[in-house]
């Protein structure tokens, strides 16, 4: 006895199909990779714990992947004799932005100009200005850097691997009335 069994697609003809414009490169990057989006700094300065002006210029980074992490402040608070808790949303939390980048340098060149410039952007206590399609999705356009790590790559010369871990920020203008 054999048995033949059929499979139907419920959902067969009842999604509608959209068709899309594929994607169009930004522009080429070093390593001859198509980027999508990528990763800019813009300059700043700010002030030292001596008074001296601190600047930095900006950068651009082709060789980035980011992901964007947010939620809510959330109160809850226990009722005496009531199932759970009730909820009182207060706001919402800050993102949290991880970035992980490679820089890369010429072929068995390390890439010292620009880490050494990456790394005072990361270094200064100051917010950072960023420009990227993806974070302003989230309508970040500023983010305060709280750790970041410069990993070696065995064999990896020509290369810097970094990951940042960053928190959106938002200015608040204080007015004295």
């Amino acid at each position: 006895m054999a048995f033949e069994l059929e499979f139907v697609n419920q959902y067969q003809g009842r999604i509608p199909v959209v068709k899309s414009v594929r994607d169009v490169a930004l522009y080429k990057g070093q390593l001859g990779n198509d980027v999508y989006s990528n990763f800019e700094v813009q300059g700043g300065s700010y002030t030292d714990d001596q008074g001296n002006t601190v600047s930095f210029d900006g950068i651009t980074i082709d060789t980035v992947l980011m992901s964007v992490t947010g939620g809510n402040n959330v109160v809850k608070t226990d009722i005496q004799g009531a199932p759970g808790t009730t909820k009182e949303y207060i706001a919402k939390k800050d993102f949290t932005i991880n970035i992980s980048m490679i820089i890369a340098g010429d072929n068995g060149i390390y890439p010292r100009d620009v880490v050494d410039q990456l790394l005072r952007i990361l270094s200064a206590p100051v917010p950072i200005n960023v420009n990227s399609w993806y974070l302003t999705m989230f309508g970040i356009y500023q983010i305060v850097i709280e750790d970041f790590t410069f990993a070696q790559i065995a064999g990896g010369q020509s290369q810097q691997n970094v990951e940042i871990q960053a928190v959106s920020d938002i200015p608040v203008i204080l007015q004295i009335q």
